[in-house]
């Protein structure tokens, strides 16, 4: 007789589940958790993320690094509003169903408008995918014009 599969619980785990709202929460759910000071981004991969091929879409990978870049990048930024101007994918391996992704998030320099950032994805030990990309910082936006429309 076969043993049960292990199912992962990120919270016993560790990770506390990034509610972010909006997409996200669409595609998710997503977690994260603090490994050495860094954030690091886990996705619980089911059968609605996958492709038809049985592996994870090669759009959630981008999503994933999109979400967990840009998250990072805020931070670092000095919690700055960003925008992703670039954002490049290298995929190696696939992943399927039930297993935890994490992906691994950091700045690698910018400047006053500009953040280069690189993320590695991996599950179960091995490297997913990679990504590098740019980000450009917003100016912070002042509050709204008054209406010069008369009620």
């Amino acid at each position: 007789m076969m043993a049960p599969a292990v199912v992962f619980d990120p919270v016993a785990a560790g990770w506390t589940r990034d509610d972010e709202g909006g997409f996200i929460s669409l595609i998710g759910p997503f977690w994260t958790r603090r490994r050495e000071g860094k954030l690091i981004f886990g996705l619980e991969i089911a059968q609605h993320h996958l492709n038809r091929d049985g592996f994870l879409h090669g759009g959630m990978f981008l999503a994933c690094f999109d979400h967990a870049i840009g998250i990072v990048g805020y931070e670092a930024g000095g919690f700055t509003r960003q925008v992703t101007i670039q954002l490049n994918t290298h995929f190696l391996k696939g992943a399927k169903a039930e297993q935890f992704m994490e992906i691994d998030a950091e700045v690698v320099s910018q400047t006053a408008s500009l953040m280069f950032m690189r993320a590695v994805c991996f599950a179960d030990g091995e490297i997913l995918a990679t990504a590098d990309g740019i980000w450009k910082k917003m100016r912070p936006r002042g509050p709204l014009p008054l209406s010069t429309t008369k009620v």
